[in-house]
């Protein structure tokens, strides 16, 4: 097995620059996880704490793939920044040598609702995809801003995803005691 290696780089995006943390081995999958709101920053390593980061941390030696690891700016959502998100998936794939036919996109929670704001701007990209606990709509009123842009005129949202995403397969997993999203 290829051991993984793991670097920061910073990307500018619309004038302001972010750290964007790497991981991965050349010439293999991609995989781009969206963090959840706790994890918005500019540090490049609070994405990496949660979800899939330590999954990876512990088994360096035997993930399978790239691990691209954006990270939104505080008070942000996904939906804002998703020239942020491309933009570190190119610059990653192009120095590992990401496999463009096997690159999927997952988020958590916030990053949930990211996977289909992405998704819908540019689902050429992605293999597949796996939100987790995100949703389509505001998930109440005191986050008004956490919604998926892409559809937020639609008269039905969930329809217009399924009829723009229908070629790419998805698997959402949301556990029926969440009451945050």
């Amino acid at each position: 097995m290829t051991r993984l290696h793991s670097r920061t780089e910073k990307i500018t995006v619309r004038g302001l620059r972010y750290n964007v943390r790497h991981w991965g081995p050349a010439e293999a999958p991609v995989v781009v996880f969206l963090h959840g709101s706790g994890e918005r920053g500019d540090d490049g390593a609070k994405p990496t704490l949660v979800g899939i980061g330590p999954y990876i941390r512990a088994d360096l030696d035997s993930f399978p793939a790239i691990a691209v690891f954006p990270q939104a700016p505080e008070n942000t959502e996904w939906s804002g920044n998703l020239e942020l998100v491309l933009a570190t998936l190119d610059a990653t794939a192009r120095e590992f040598h990401g496999d463009p036919a096997r690159t999927y996109l997952t988020g958590l929670s916030m990053g949930g609702y990211g996977v289909w704001d992405v998704a819908l701007r540019a689902p050429e990209r992605f293999a597949a995809l796996a939100p987790v606990c995100g949703a389509v709509r505001p998930p109440r009123a005191e986050r008004a801003t956490l919604f998926v842009a892409a559809v937020a005129n639609e008269a039905d949202p969930y329809a217009a995803i399924a009829r723009r995403l229908h070629d790419i397969p998805t698997w959402i997993f949301h556990g029926a005691k969440d009451d945050l999203v």
